[in-house]
């Protein structure tokens, strides 16, 4: 679990930490978190995968400005090419 800093110190600080499930990984990010910033801090490139928040599939066009609620499970696909 990767962890930057305590939860209570953000509370002290004024801010909060958001708790998700990330592909079966509980993960812990300062503050609210769109979906962009969570692939990019985990080394995914946001245009290669399909996500799913919940169950619910996300329009790529809405990566950047999707707000993931505190303890949800997010799901990433790659997509796979073929020929």
């Amino acid at each position: 679990m990767r962890r930057k800093r305590g939860e209570a110190w953000y509370a002290k600080k004024g801010g909060h930490m958001s708790i998700l499930v990330f592909n079966n990984e509980e993960v812990c990010e300062a503050g609210d978190v769109t979906i962009h910033q969570l692939l990019i801090s985990r080394g995914l490139n946001p245009s290669a995968v399909m996500i799913r928040v919940d169950g619910r599939i996300i329009d790529r066009d809405s990566y950047a400005t999707f707000v993931i609620p505190a303890g949800a499970k997010v799901k990433a696909y790659p997509f796979v090419g073929g020929g």
